[in-house]
Protein backbone atom coordinates (compact mmCIF):
# COMPACT_ATOMS: atom_id res chain seq x y z
CA UNK A 1 0.00 0.00 0.00
CA UNK A 2 1.20 3.60 -0.43
CA UNK A 3 1.30 5.65 2.60
CA UNK A 4 3.18 9.02 0.86
CA UNK A 5 3.10 11.02 -2.06
CA UNK A 6 5.65 13.89 -2.97
CA UNK A 7 3.88 15.90 -5.89
CA UNK A 8 7.36 18.38 -7.40
CA UNK A 9 5.23 21.47 -8.64
CA UNK A 10 1.81 23.59 -8.10
CA UNK A 11 -0.01 25.11 -10.31
CA UNK A 12 -3.11 23.62 -11.58
CA UNK A 13 -1.67 20.24 -11.74
CA UNK A 14 -0.02 20.12 -8.76
CA UNK A 15 -2.47 21.40 -6.25
CA UNK A 16 -5.65 19.77 -8.23
CA UNK A 17 -3.25 16.10 -8.00
CA UNK A 18 -3.10 17.28 -4.08
CA UNK A 19 -7.06 17.74 -3.43
CA UNK A 20 -8.03 14.96 -5.87
CA UNK A 21 -5.80 12.16 -4.45
CA UNK A 22 -6.49 13.34 -0.58
CA UNK A 23 -10.31 13.40 -1.13
CA UNK A 24 -10.54 10.28 -2.98
CA UNK A 25 -7.83 8.17 -1.35
CA UNK A 26 -9.24 7.89 2.07
CA UNK A 27 -10.38 5.21 4.77
CA UNK A 28 -13.57 4.14 4.76
CA UNK A 29 -13.61 5.92 8.25
CA UNK A 30 -12.79 9.20 6.52
CA UNK A 31 -9.28 9.49 7.76
CA UNK A 32 -6.15 10.27 4.75
CA UNK A 33 -4.26 7.09 5.28
CA UNK A 34 -2.19 8.80 2.35
CA UNK A 35 0.66 11.58 3.58
CA UNK A 36 0.80 14.21 0.53
CA UNK A 37 3.32 16.51 0.00
CA UNK A 38 3.59 19.31 -2.33
CA UNK A 39 7.01 20.64 -2.71
CA UNK A 40 7.24 23.89 -5.00
CA UNK A 41 9.67 26.40 -6.02
CA UNK A 42 9.70 30.14 -5.66
CA UNK A 43 12.05 30.58 -8.55
CA UNK A 44 9.62 28.92 -11.18
CA UNK A 45 6.43 31.44 -12.30
CA UNK A 46 3.26 29.47 -13.13
CA UNK A 47 2.87 29.61 -16.91
CA UNK A 48 -1.12 30.19 -16.38
CA UNK A 49 -2.35 30.00 -19.88
CA UNK A 50 -4.79 27.88 -20.40
CA UNK A 51 -8.25 29.47 -19.00
CA UNK A 52 -10.71 27.52 -21.05
CA UNK A 53 -12.71 24.46 -19.70
CA UNK A 54 -14.68 21.77 -21.13
CA UNK A 55 -17.93 20.36 -19.25
CA UNK A 56 -15.96 17.98 -17.23
CA UNK A 57 -14.64 19.87 -15.23
CA UNK A 58 -17.87 20.05 -13.07
CA UNK A 59 -17.59 16.54 -12.34
CA UNK A 60 -13.92 17.02 -10.57
CA UNK A 61 -14.86 20.22 -8.73
CA UNK A 62 -18.06 18.15 -7.18
CA UNK A 63 -16.06 15.01 -6.40
CA UNK A 64 -13.45 17.92 -4.41
CA UNK A 65 -16.71 19.35 -2.50
CA UNK A 66 -15.81 22.97 -4.05
CA UNK A 67 -19.03 24.66 -4.31
CA UNK A 68 -19.97 26.50 -7.41
CA UNK A 69 -20.38 29.54 -6.13
CA UNK A 70 -17.06 29.92 -4.63
CA UNK A 71 -15.35 28.27 -7.38
CA UNK A 72 -16.83 30.82 -10.02
CA UNK A 73 -15.41 33.97 -6.91
CA UNK A 74 -12.30 33.07 -6.08
CA UNK A 75 -11.32 32.07 -9.79
CA UNK A 76 -12.71 35.06 -11.74
CA UNK A 77 -14.61 32.74 -13.46
CA UNK A 78 -17.53 32.48 -16.36
CA UNK A 79 -19.47 30.26 -17.86
CA UNK A 80 -18.95 28.80 -21.44
CA UNK A 81 -20.82 26.82 -23.79
CA UNK A 82 -18.46 26.32 -27.03
CA UNK A 83 -16.41 28.01 -28.97
CA UNK A 84 -16.58 30.28 -32.08
CA UNK A 85 -14.31 30.02 -35.09
CA UNK A 86 -13.47 32.60 -37.63
CA UNK A 87 -11.88 32.52 -40.82
CA UNK A 88 -10.97 29.19 -40.70
CA UNK A 89 -12.34 28.01 -43.82
CA UNK A 90 -11.18 30.51 -46.64
CA UNK A 91 -8.61 33.00 -47.23
CA UNK A 92 -8.98 36.61 -46.42
CA UNK A 93 -11.05 38.09 -48.94
CA UNK A 94 -12.70 34.93 -50.07
CA UNK A 95 -16.66 35.22 -50.19
CA UNK A 96 -18.11 32.66 -48.15
CA UNK A 97 -21.11 32.20 -46.06
CA UNK A 98 -19.02 29.90 -43.40
CA UNK A 99 -17.38 33.11 -41.84
CA UNK A 100 -17.89 31.77 -38.58
CA UNK A 101 -19.37 28.78 -36.91
CA UNK A 102 -19.63 27.29 -33.85
CA UNK A 103 -18.51 24.45 -31.65
CA UNK A 104 -21.05 23.63 -29.05
CA UNK A 105 -20.91 21.16 -26.13
CA UNK A 106 -24.63 20.38 -26.76
CA UNK A 107 -25.73 17.22 -28.75
CA UNK A 108 -27.98 18.32 -31.32
CA UNK A 109 -31.46 15.98 -30.27
CA UNK A 110 -33.46 13.64 -32.07
CA UNK A 111 -36.79 15.24 -33.66
CA UNK A 112 -39.27 13.38 -36.48
CA UNK A 113 -37.27 10.11 -35.60
CA UNK A 114 -33.80 11.77 -36.77
CA UNK A 115 -31.15 13.65 -35.44
CA UNK A 116 -31.61 17.07 -36.24
CA UNK A 117 -27.93 17.17 -37.65
CA UNK A 118 -29.24 14.37 -40.18
CA UNK A 119 -32.63 16.87 -41.00
CA UNK A 120 -30.45 19.63 -41.81
CA UNK A 121 -28.22 17.53 -43.89
CA UNK A 122 -31.35 16.21 -46.01
CA UNK A 123 -32.59 19.44 -46.23
CA UNK A 124 -29.34 20.40 -47.93
CA UNK A 125 -29.09 17.92 -50.28
CA UNK A 126 -32.49 19.19 -51.61
CA UNK A 127 -30.95 22.25 -51.89
CA UNK A 128 -32.40 24.24 -49.14
CA UNK A 129 -30.23 26.67 -47.70
CA UNK A 130 -31.20 26.33 -43.78
CA UNK A 131 -29.52 28.69 -41.42
CA UNK A 132 -26.07 27.97 -40.15
CA UNK A 133 -25.21 24.30 -38.52
CA UNK A 134 -25.06 25.15 -35.09
CA UNK A 135 -27.83 27.88 -35.46
CA UNK A 136 -30.45 25.62 -36.65
CA UNK A 137 -29.58 22.51 -34.20
CA UNK A 138 -28.71 23.75 -31.03
CA UNK A 139 -30.27 25.51 -28.19
CA UNK A 140 -26.53 26.83 -26.96
CA UNK A 141 -25.88 28.72 -30.06
CA UNK A 142 -28.93 31.69 -29.40
CA UNK A 143 -27.77 31.27 -25.96
CA UNK A 144 -24.25 32.64 -27.24
CA UNK A 145 -26.10 35.17 -29.55
CA UNK A 146 -27.86 36.71 -26.48
CA UNK A 147 -25.21 36.52 -24.20
CA UNK A 148 -27.45 34.37 -21.89
CA UNK A 149 -26.03 31.92 -19.00
CA UNK A 150 -26.73 28.23 -19.42
CA UNK A 151 -27.73 28.21 -15.94
CA UNK A 152 -31.34 29.72 -14.12
CA UNK A 153 -31.63 31.07 -10.98
CA UNK A 154 -32.48 27.65 -9.22
CA UNK A 155 -30.63 25.68 -11.14
CA UNK A 156 -28.81 23.07 -8.66
CA UNK A 157 -25.38 23.36 -8.32
CA UNK A 158 -23.42 22.16 -11.48
CA UNK A 159 -26.28 21.08 -13.40
CA UNK A 160 -28.55 22.89 -16.28
CA UNK A 161 -30.51 22.70 -19.02
CA UNK A 162 -27.40 22.60 -21.29
CA UNK A 163 -23.76 21.17 -20.49
CA UNK A 164 -21.48 24.20 -19.51
CA UNK A 165 -17.78 24.83 -18.75
CA UNK A 166 -16.16 27.56 -17.55
CA UNK A 167 -13.62 30.11 -18.73
CA UNK A 168 -11.39 30.86 -15.57
CA UNK A 169 -7.91 32.47 -14.14
CA UNK A 170 -5.22 29.49 -14.20
CA UNK A 171 -3.16 31.79 -11.93
CA UNK A 172 -6.22 32.20 -9.39
CA UNK A 173 -7.32 28.70 -10.06
CA UNK A 174 -4.23 26.97 -9.20
CA UNK A 175 -3.85 29.27 -5.58
CA UNK A 176 -7.10 28.31 -4.78
CA UNK A 177 -6.88 24.95 -5.26
CA UNK A 178 -3.54 25.66 -2.81
CA UNK A 179 -5.52 26.92 -0.21
CA UNK A 180 -7.86 23.92 0.08
CA UNK A 181 -5.04 21.45 -0.04
CA UNK A 182 -3.50 23.04 2.83
CA UNK A 183 -6.66 23.26 4.58
CA UNK A 184 -7.13 19.47 4.23
CA UNK A 185 -4.25 18.46 5.77
CA UNK A 186 -1.68 18.49 2.84
CA UNK A 187 1.81 19.56 3.21
CA UNK A 188 3.26 22.46 1.47
CA UNK A 189 7.02 22.86 1.09
CA UNK A 190 8.22 25.87 -0.74
CA UNK A 191 11.75 24.94 -1.51
CA UNK A 192 14.40 24.02 -4.97
CA UNK A 193 14.84 19.96 -5.67
CA UNK A 194 18.75 19.90 -6.50
CA UNK A 195 19.25 16.52 -6.34
CA UNK A 196 16.64 13.20 -7.14
CA UNK A 197 17.79 10.34 -5.29
CA UNK A 198 17.02 6.67 -6.54
CA UNK A 199 17.15 2.99 -5.38
CA UNK A 200 18.80 -0.14 -6.95
CA UNK A 201 15.83 -0.71 -9.43
CA UNK A 202 15.87 3.07 -10.48
CA UNK A 203 12.73 3.97 -8.61
CA UNK A 204 13.01 7.38 -6.83
CA UNK A 205 13.48 7.97 -3.25
CA UNK A 206 13.79 11.16 -1.71
CA UNK A 207 13.99 14.42 -3.51
CA UNK A 208 16.99 16.61 -1.96
CA UNK A 209 15.84 20.26 -1.07
CA UNK A 210 17.93 23.09 -0.23
CA UNK A 211 16.69 24.02 2.86
CA UNK A 212 14.83 20.93 3.92
CA UNK A 213 16.97 17.98 3.13
CA UNK A 214 15.55 14.82 1.87
CA UNK A 215 11.87 14.31 1.12
CA UNK A 216 11.12 10.55 0.56
CA UNK A 217 7.75 9.17 -0.63
CA UNK A 218 6.60 5.79 -1.88
CA UNK A 219 5.32 7.52 -4.43
CA UNK A 220 6.41 10.68 -7.20
CA UNK A 221 3.95 13.07 -8.95
CA UNK A 222 6.22 15.00 -11.37
CA UNK A 223 4.13 18.25 -12.50
CA UNK A 224 7.25 20.08 -12.75
CA UNK A 225 6.05 21.92 -16.32
CA UNK A 226 7.56 21.16 -19.67
CA UNK A 227 11.06 20.32 -18.16
CA UNK A 228 9.50 17.10 -16.16
CA UNK A 229 12.32 17.13 -13.86
CA UNK A 230 11.33 13.60 -12.52
CA UNK A 231 10.04 11.44 -15.61
CA UNK A 232 11.76 12.84 -18.01
CA UNK A 233 14.85 13.78 -16.15
CA UNK A 234 15.42 11.91 -13.39
CA UNK A 235 14.06 8.54 -15.22
CA UNK A 236 15.01 9.75 -18.96
CA UNK A 237 11.64 8.63 -20.41
CA UNK A 238 11.84 10.21 -23.80
CA UNK A 239 9.31 12.32 -25.71
CA UNK A 240 7.52 11.75 -28.34
CA UNK A 241 7.59 14.97 -30.58
CA UNK A 242 4.08 15.64 -32.40
CA UNK A 243 5.56 18.96 -34.38
CA UNK A 244 5.07 16.68 -37.77
CA UNK A 245 1.13 16.53 -36.95
CA UNK A 246 0.63 20.24 -35.47
CA UNK A 247 2.69 22.78 -36.13
CA UNK A 248 2.28 25.76 -33.55
CA UNK A 249 4.74 25.46 -30.49
CA UNK A 250 5.03 29.23 -29.49
CA UNK A 251 2.26 31.68 -27.89
CA UNK A 252 2.21 34.97 -27.15
CA UNK A 253 -0.30 36.45 -24.21
CA UNK A 254 -1.80 39.65 -23.22
CA UNK A 255 -4.51 40.74 -20.56
CA UNK A 256 -6.85 43.36 -21.44
CA UNK A 257 -9.30 45.34 -19.03
CA UNK A 258 -12.49 45.60 -20.49
CA UNK A 259 -13.00 49.20 -22.33
CA UNK A 260 -16.61 48.85 -20.26
CA UNK A 261 -16.86 47.04 -17.14
CA UNK A 262 -20.79 46.37 -17.35
CA UNK A 263 -20.74 45.45 -20.62
CA UNK A 264 -21.59 41.99 -22.34
CA UNK A 265 -19.82 38.69 -21.10
CA UNK A 266 -19.60 36.71 -23.95
CA UNK A 267 -20.00 33.48 -23.19
CA UNK A 268 -18.15 31.40 -25.26
CA UNK A 269 -14.32 31.61 -26.47
CA UNK A 270 -13.08 33.15 -29.70
CA UNK A 271 -10.73 31.49 -31.97
CA UNK A 272 -9.79 33.40 -35.00
CA UNK A 273 -7.65 31.95 -37.44
CA UNK A 274 -4.64 34.00 -38.47
CA UNK A 275 -1.76 33.92 -41.08
CA UNK A 276 0.47 31.63 -38.87
CA UNK A 277 -1.71 30.11 -36.17
CA UNK A 278 -4.69 31.80 -34.43
CA UNK A 279 -5.96 33.68 -31.61
CA UNK A 280 -7.98 33.19 -28.80
CA UNK A 281 -10.39 35.86 -26.36
CA UNK A 282 -11.92 34.67 -23.71
CA UNK A 283 -13.80 36.77 -21.16
CA UNK A 284 -13.33 36.70 -17.53
CA UNK A 285 -15.37 38.64 -14.82
CA UNK A 286 -12.84 41.14 -14.43
CA UNK A 287 -10.70 41.36 -17.46
CA UNK A 288 -10.02 39.82 -21.02
CA UNK A 289 -7.80 36.80 -22.20
CA UNK A 290 -6.26 36.99 -25.12
CA UNK A 291 -3.50 35.05 -27.25
CA UNK A 292 -1.72 34.49 -30.35
CA UNK A 293 -0.85 30.78 -30.80
CA UNK A 294 1.69 29.98 -33.58
CA UNK A 295 4.32 28.45 -35.97
CA UNK A 296 7.53 29.76 -35.14
CA UNK A 297 8.63 28.06 -38.53
CA UNK A 298 6.23 30.16 -39.68
CA UNK A 299 6.57 33.91 -38.29
CA UNK A 300 8.86 35.51 -35.97
CA UNK A 301 8.15 36.65 -31.88
CA UNK A 302 7.94 40.04 -33.10
CA UNK A 303 5.28 39.26 -36.14
CA UNK A 304 3.49 37.44 -33.63
CA UNK A 305 3.08 40.37 -31.04
CA UNK A 306 1.95 42.83 -33.67
CA UNK A 307 -0.71 40.43 -35.22
CA UNK A 308 -2.12 40.30 -31.80
CA UNK A 309 -2.04 43.74 -30.93
CA UNK A 310 -3.52 44.13 -34.74
CA UNK A 311 -6.51 42.09 -33.70
CA UNK A 312 -7.19 43.44 -30.15
CA UNK A 313 -6.83 46.81 -31.41
CA UNK A 314 -6.34 50.52 -29.21
CA UNK A 315 -6.95 48.95 -26.10
CA UNK A 316 -3.54 46.57 -26.87
CA UNK A 317 -1.21 49.07 -27.56
CA UNK A 318 0.60 49.49 -24.25
CA UNK A 319 -0.15 46.37 -22.84
CA UNK A 320 2.58 44.16 -21.22
CA UNK A 321 2.70 40.54 -23.42
CA UNK A 322 4.53 37.31 -22.67
CA UNK A 323 6.12 34.94 -24.58
CA UNK A 324 5.76 31.19 -24.24
CA UNK A 325 7.00 27.64 -25.72
CA UNK A 326 5.04 24.53 -26.24
CA UNK A 327 6.22 21.23 -26.74
CA UNK A 328 4.44 19.62 -28.55
CA UNK A 329 3.29 16.21 -28.03
CA UNK A 330 3.86 13.72 -24.81
CA UNK A 331 6.12 11.21 -22.64
CA UNK A 332 6.36 7.79 -24.24
CA UNK A 333 5.59 6.47 -20.73
CA UNK A 334 3.47 8.98 -18.49
CA UNK A 335 3.49 6.59 -15.51
CA UNK A 336 7.01 5.13 -14.85
CA UNK A 337 8.37 2.76 -11.70
CA UNK A 338 7.03 4.94 -9.22
CA UNK A 339 6.43 8.42 -10.71
CA UNK A 340 3.12 9.46 -12.55
CA UNK A 341 3.62 13.13 -14.70
CA UNK A 342 1.15 15.03 -14.82
CA UNK A 343 -0.32 18.48 -16.63
CA UNK A 344 2.90 20.07 -19.35
CA UNK A 345 5.58 17.07 -17.09
CA UNK A 346 3.36 14.67 -18.96
CA UNK A 347 2.66 16.33 -22.28
CA UNK A 348 0.71 19.29 -24.27
CA UNK A 349 -1.49 20.10 -26.90
CA UNK A 350 -1.88 23.58 -28.28
CA UNK A 351 -5.05 25.07 -26.18
CA UNK A 352 -7.35 24.79 -29.69
CA UNK A 353 -9.99 22.84 -27.55
CA UNK A 354 -9.14 23.44 -24.15
CA UNK A 355 -8.43 20.09 -23.20
CA UNK A 356 -5.27 20.62 -21.18
CA UNK A 357 -7.64 20.22 -17.69
CA UNK A 358 -9.50 17.95 -18.83
CA UNK A 359 -6.00 15.70 -19.82
CA UNK A 360 -4.95 16.56 -16.09
CA UNK A 361 -8.82 15.39 -14.73
CA UNK A 362 -8.50 12.07 -16.86
CA UNK A 363 -4.64 11.00 -15.72
CA UNK A 364 -6.03 11.62 -12.44
CA UNK A 365 -8.87 9.66 -12.72
CA UNK A 366 -7.11 6.66 -14.39
CA UNK A 367 -4.29 6.92 -11.54
CA UNK A 368 -6.72 6.35 -9.05
CA UNK A 369 -8.24 3.20 -10.88
CA UNK A 370 -5.10 1.55 -11.06
CA UNK A 371 -3.15 2.59 -8.18
CA UNK A 372 -1.35 -1.02 -7.18
CA UNK A 373 1.77 -2.08 -5.00
CA UNK A 374 3.26 -5.48 -5.53
CA UNK A 375 3.47 -7.46 -8.63
CA UNK A 376 0.36 -5.64 -10.03
CA UNK A 377 1.91 -1.97 -10.10
CA UNK A 378 4.21 -2.59 -13.71
CA UNK A 379 1.00 -4.03 -15.25
CA UNK A 380 -1.32 -1.12 -14.25
CA UNK A 381 1.29 1.42 -15.12
CA UNK A 382 1.71 -0.54 -18.43
CA UNK A 383 -1.89 -0.38 -18.71
CA UNK A 384 -2.37 3.28 -17.84
CA UNK A 385 0.15 3.86 -20.51
CA UNK A 386 -1.53 3.00 -23.33
CA UNK A 387 -5.03 4.35 -22.60
CA UNK A 388 -3.64 7.77 -22.03
CA UNK A 389 -1.18 7.47 -25.31
CA UNK A 390 -4.77 6.68 -26.81
CA UNK A 391 -6.57 9.70 -25.24
CA UNK A 392 -3.64 11.62 -26.68
CA UNK A 393 -3.62 10.85 -30.30
CA UNK A 394 -7.54 10.97 -30.68
CA UNK A 395 -7.44 14.66 -28.98
CA UNK A 396 -4.47 15.10 -31.63
CA UNK A 397 -6.48 13.80 -34.51
CA UNK A 398 -9.41 16.03 -33.67
CA UNK A 399 -7.46 19.04 -33.15
CA UNK A 400 -5.59 18.53 -36.43
CA UNK A 401 -9.08 18.33 -38.13
CA UNK A 402 -9.62 21.77 -37.40
CA UNK A 403 -6.46 22.75 -39.85
CA UNK A 404 -6.26 19.95 -42.92
CA UNK A 405 -10.15 20.85 -43.46
CA UNK A 406 -9.67 24.60 -43.96
CA UNK A 407 -9.37 25.29 -47.46
CA UNK A 408 -6.77 28.13 -46.57
CA UNK A 409 -3.95 28.84 -48.96
CA UNK A 410 -2.76 32.48 -48.19
CA UNK A 411 0.48 31.99 -45.67
CA UNK A 412 3.04 28.72 -46.11
CA UNK A 413 1.50 27.94 -42.61
CA UNK A 414 -2.09 27.18 -44.40
CA UNK A 415 -0.06 25.55 -47.55
CA UNK A 416 1.75 23.04 -45.79
CA UNK A 417 -1.21 21.82 -42.99
CA UNK A 418 -2.26 20.82 -46.99
CA UNK A 419 0.66 19.39 -48.29
CA UNK A 420 3.48 18.52 -45.85
CA UNK A 421 1.67 17.65 -41.86
CA UNK A 422 1.34 14.02 -41.37
CA UNK A 423 -2.16 12.90 -40.68
CA UNK A 424 -2.81 9.43 -39.10
CA UNK A 425 -4.46 6.57 -40.76
CA UNK A 426 -7.21 6.50 -38.01
CA UNK A 427 -8.06 10.32 -39.14
CA UNK A 428 -7.37 9.70 -42.78
CA UNK A 429 -9.91 7.07 -42.78
CA UNK A 430 -12.31 9.05 -40.70
CA UNK A 431 -12.41 11.53 -43.70
CA UNK A 432 -12.85 9.47 -46.27
CA UNK A 433 -15.57 7.26 -44.51
CA UNK A 434 -17.09 11.21 -43.67
CA UNK A 435 -17.69 11.76 -47.93
CA UNK A 436 -20.54 9.30 -47.48
CA UNK A 437 -22.22 9.51 -44.21
CA UNK A 438 -22.18 11.60 -40.88
CA UNK A 439 -20.04 11.08 -38.15
CA UNK A 440 -21.61 8.53 -35.81
CA UNK A 441 -20.76 6.90 -32.43
CA UNK A 442 -19.47 3.70 -34.31
CA UNK A 443 -17.16 5.45 -36.21
CA UNK A 444 -14.78 6.00 -32.78
CA UNK A 445 -13.11 3.71 -31.35
CA UNK A 446 -12.64 4.59 -27.94
CA UNK A 447 -15.69 4.61 -25.70
CA UNK A 448 -13.98 7.20 -23.80
CA UNK A 449 -13.89 9.94 -26.04
CA UNK A 450 -13.88 13.32 -25.05
CA UNK A 451 -15.25 14.73 -28.62
CA UNK A 452 -18.04 12.49 -29.94
CA UNK A 453 -19.96 11.98 -33.30
CA UNK A 454 -21.39 15.87 -32.58
CA UNK A 455 -18.35 17.69 -32.37
CA UNK A 456 -16.37 15.97 -35.63
CA UNK A 457 -19.92 17.06 -37.35
CA UNK A 458 -20.03 20.66 -35.80
CA UNK A 459 -16.45 21.28 -37.61
CA UNK A 460 -16.83 19.27 -40.49
CA UNK A 461 -20.23 21.57 -40.77
CA UNK A 462 -18.21 24.38 -40.05
CA UNK A 463 -15.92 23.92 -42.63
CA UNK A 464 -18.48 22.79 -45.45
CA UNK A 465 -16.60 19.53 -45.34
CA UNK A 466 -20.06 17.14 -44.57
CA UNK A 467 -20.86 13.87 -46.76
CA UNK A 468 -19.86 14.98 -50.15
CA UNK A 469 -22.35 11.62 -51.38
CA UNK A 470 -24.88 13.22 -49.89
CA UNK A 471 -26.62 12.38 -46.71
CA UNK A 472 -26.94 8.50 -46.77
CA UNK A 473 -30.54 9.05 -44.84
CA UNK A 474 -32.12 11.72 -47.24
CA UNK A 475 -34.36 9.09 -49.16
CA UNK A 476 -36.13 7.88 -46.21
CA UNK A 477 -36.50 11.74 -44.75
CA UNK A 478 -39.16 13.76 -46.48
CA UNK A 479 -38.71 17.29 -46.28
CA UNK A 480 -41.83 18.27 -44.72
CA UNK A 481 -40.25 16.25 -41.23
CA UNK A 482 -37.16 17.52 -41.51
CA UNK A 483 -38.55 21.20 -41.68
CA UNK A 484 -40.61 20.74 -38.76
CA UNK A 485 -38.38 19.52 -37.10
CA UNK A 486 -36.39 22.51 -37.04
CA UNK A 487 -38.76 25.10 -36.83
CA UNK A 488 -39.27 22.86 -33.45
CA UNK A 489 -36.16 23.93 -32.53
CA UNK A 490 -36.33 27.56 -33.29
CA UNK A 491 -39.63 27.22 -30.90
CA UNK A 492 -37.13 25.50 -28.26
CA UNK A 493 -34.53 28.32 -28.80
CA UNK A 494 -37.24 31.16 -28.43
CA UNK A 495 -38.47 29.94 -25.24
CA UNK A 496 -34.81 29.49 -24.05
CA UNK A 497 -34.00 33.19 -24.68
CA UNK A 498 -36.86 33.96 -22.65
CA UNK A 499 -36.00 32.30 -19.43
CA UNK A 500 -31.97 32.28 -19.44
CA UNK A 501 -30.64 34.84 -17.57
CA UNK A 502 -28.60 37.67 -18.98
CA UNK A 503 -24.68 36.23 -18.05
CA UNK A 504 -23.02 38.79 -16.67
CA UNK A 505 -25.94 39.75 -14.39
CA UNK A 506 -25.97 35.70 -13.46
CA UNK A 507 -21.98 35.88 -12.41
CA UNK A 508 -22.97 38.85 -10.17
CA UNK A 509 -25.68 37.62 -8.51
CA UNK A 510 -23.32 34.93 -7.82
CA UNK A 511 -20.31 36.42 -6.79
CA UNK A 512 -22.42 38.20 -4.37
CA UNK A 513 -23.44 34.78 -2.20
CA UNK A 514 -19.98 34.50 -1.99
CA UNK A 515 -19.68 38.24 -0.22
Amino acid sequence: MIKSIVILGGGTSGWMAACYLNRVLRSPQGEAPIAITVVESEDIGIIGVGEATVPSIRNILQTLGIPEWQFLHETDATFKHGILFRDWLESPGVPTRYGEFFHMFENPPAIEGFSLATHWTSLCDRGATPRRFADAVSLQSTLCHEMKAPRSYDSAPYEAPVPYAYHLDAVRFGQFLRKIAVERGVRHIVDTVGQVKRDADGAITALVTQAHGEIGGDFFIDCSGFNAVLLGGALEEPFQDWGEYLLCDRAVACQLPYADAQGPLRPYTTASAKEAGWLWEIDLFTRRGNGYVYSSRHTSAERAEEVLRQHLGPLAEQASTRQLRMQIGHRRNMWSKNCLALGLAAGFLEPLESTGIYLLEVALSLFTDHIATGPASPYLAQRFNRKMGLIYEELRDFIQLHYITSNRDDTEFWRDYTNNVKVSDALAYRLDLWTFKLPSLTDLDEKNSLFGASSYTYILAGMDRMPAMGNHLSPYISPEASARALQAMEGFQQRAIAVAPDHREYIQKQRAVAR
